[in-house]
């Protein structure tokens, strides 16, 4: 609202500014030919000289072609300030209700997964050491390393890939908790002896997360993301991989919210 106000006072701004500027140098200009004929008639009559008479029209003359162009020159500038002000606005908004039209598939393919995608060094993820098979990697050590590395920020998501940087898995932490919690009994049983193999030998869970992402090539649009997606209800992932294969390496990531959000805004 307040940026709405601010453009239509400055709208107001500029036409009252325009007009002044305008009125201003046509009663400059009329107040200057005014003087110069009422001189001109007084010096004739009280000076009948032709050579005098002259002069005046001659210094008249010169007044006149300087001024004329400084006015003509202020009046020229502040009328195209004002109108390529108005011209530009008026495009900005023809852009924006263009862009406003698109429907969201169109939106979709518009964007390329590799332009789109939160890169896969720049978020938190999980990689297996080489010498660690999932029965030695802890569902602690996934929550501490992974999920809550950033205590400040914790990820409900977390891709692990492998020491390769292959992709092997997306896991959610509401999939994490719902495995956990209605087996733990301190401290026999809790997220320090429940493994990564735990997790993926739990037949209640063991095909959602062999199955938890699917790859895109980077060239890829996210039009072709959705499509994915809505093939496979549920997942809710996409690696973006180097050759677009599920065993390349791993550059990228792009969420089922990310899609949504790049369709609707």
């Amino acid at each position: 609202m307040a940026t709405n106000d601010k453009s239509e006072g400055d709208g107001q701004f500029r036409i009252a500014l325009a007009r002044a500027v305008t009125t201003w140098a046509l009663v400059a200009i009329l107040a200057i030919a005014t003087l110069i004929i009422v001189v001109a008639g007084v010096n004739a009559i009280r000076v009948p000289e032709k050579e005098q008479r002259d002069q005046f029209f001659d210094m008249a003359k010169y007044v006149l072609g300087v001024l004329l162009p400084v006015i003509g020159a202020w009046v020229g500038t502040v009328l195209a300030f004002y109108f390529g002000q108005v011209n530009f606005e008026a495009a900005s908004k023809s852009a924006a209700n263009l862009v406003r039209q698109l429907s969201p598939r169109e939106k979709l393919q518009a964007e390329l997964a590799g332009r789109a995608m939160m890169k896969i060094n720049e978020v938190t993820a999980f990689k297996m050491p080489s010498d660690k098979t999932e029965a030695e990697i802890t569902i602690r050590e996934l929550i501490d390393d992974g999920f809550e590395k950033d205590k400040s920020h914790p990820r409900q998501r977390l891709p692990i890939l492998d020491n390769e940087g292959k992709g092997k898995y997306v896991l959610h932490r509401s999939t994490i908790d719902a495995f956990v919690a209605p087996i733990k009994r301190p401290p026999d049983v809790d997220e320090s002896t429940l493994s990564l193999k735990d997790l993926l030998e739990n037949a209640k869970v063991k095909e959602y997360i062999v199955n938890s992402f699917l790859p895109l090539d980077p060239d890829a649009t996210l039009a072709d993301a959705k499509d994915l997606l809505d093939k496979n209800p549920q997942c809710l992932d996409i690696l973006v991989t180097q050759d677009g294969s599920k065993n390349g390496i791993v550059t990228g990531w792009i969420t089922n919210v990310m899609v949504l959000n790049a369709a609707t805004i």
